[in-house]
C-alpha cells in the first residue's frame, strides 16, 4: 500500500479521474482487506463465524452487516453478495 499516494498524486497531477479513483478505492479496499484478515484470524481461533458481504463493483468487503451503500465506491446495497 505504500505506492497508492505516489499513484493518485501522478493521476491527480495528469488529471487523469479515472486513475485516481481506481488507485483510491483499491487503496481504501486493501486496507479494509487488512483490518478483516487479522480479524478472521482471531474469530478462527475464537471459533466466531461472521457473515461477508463482498461489493461486486470495487471488492470492498462489509462483515456482518450488510451496507445500505458502499463506502468505498457507493454503490447500492444489491450489489453486495453474501460469501459463505
Amino acid at each position: 500500500m505504500d505506492e497508492y499516494p505516489k499513484l493518485i498524486k501522478d493521476a491527480t497531477d495528469e488529471n487523469n479521474q479515472g486513475a485516481l479513483r481506481a488507485f483510491s478505492h483499491t487503496r481504501d479496499v486493501e486496507g479494509r482487506h487488512s483490518e478483516l484478515y487479522k480479524k478472521a484470524m482471531n474469530d478462527m481461533l475464537a471459533e466466531r463465524l461472521s457473515k461477508y458481504y463482498v461489493c461486486q463493483v470495487c471488492r470492498y468487503i462489509s462483515e456482518d452487516n450488510l451496507p445500505e451503500n458502499c463506502p468505498v465506491c457507493g454503490s447500492v446495497k444489491a450489489k453486495f453478495k453474501l460469501v459463505k
